[in-house]
């Protein structure tokens, strides 16, 4: 339990502290570039990488209040989503964003904690202290509703202010039939993603069982 909360307050800062800095840098750069302050941190708040970042944030700093498993922010369940979001984070900048801006200073510090620092932090931290055999497959449905609000609320506001956070999501340059697909392929990632989780639990908590002397039930 000590562990778990000391890993949680530790990953919880590492994402308030690199939050902090992209938002303020974000609001630093409104008037050059010819925004709004409000406008600045509306942009700020619609990536899905800050969102990832922040639910992580927000679900540790309560494990670091409150470890008690009764707790809904401690329950295997949503520590898995926040892991296959941030999974995704890590590997769409890995493979289709990093090329595409080269940040330095204070900035790339942020960036790589927020896009491959925290992925692998909180999957370890997954891995080690979150317990293991209670996910269901059907739990994955659940899942899939903040990434379907977030690829709704991208197309609504891309179509009203012109702002897409993603290159694969700017319906302004690829069209709405292309974006549907990606979002139809990142679904189909999430849901592979979510799937491989479940059996990674479904075989972990199998070996604790093991380990405990317990028996397993169907």
């Amino acid at each position: 339990m000590l562990a778990r909360r000391l890993t949680a307050t530790f990953v919880a800062a590492l994402c308030i502290t690199a939050l902090a800095i992209q938002l303020h840098l974000a609001i630093d750069r409104a008037h050059p570039g010819g925004h709004s302050v409000g406008g600045a941190i509306l942009n700020y708040f619609s990536y899905f990488t800050i969102l990832t970042n922040l639910a992580i944030a927000a679900l540790l700093g309560a494990t670091a209040a409150n470890a008690s498993d009764a707790r809904i922010w401690n329950r295997p369940s949503a520590n898995t989503a926040l892991a296959v979001y941030i999974i995704v984070v890590a590997t769409v900048y890995a493979t289709l964003l990093r090329h595409l801006y080269a940040p330095s200073g204070i900035e790339f510090l942020a960036e790589r904690t927020l896009h491959l620092v925290v992925p692998a932090v909180f999957v370890g931290y997954w891995l080690i202290l979150i317990p293991k055999g209670t996910l269901r497959l059907k739990d994955q449905l659940g899942w899939l509703v903040l990434p379907a609000v977030f690829f709704v609320w991208t197309l609504v506001h891309g179509a009203l202010t012109g702002f897409y956070p993603y290159p694969f999501l700017n319906v302004a340059e690829r069209g709405y039939t292309s974006v549907l697909w990606s979002g139809l392929l990142f679904s189909a990632f999430f849901l592979t993603l979510g799937t491989v989780l479940i059996i990674v639990d479904w075989l972990l908590g199998s070996l604790q069982n093991r380990w405990s002397g317990e028996v397993p039930t169907a």
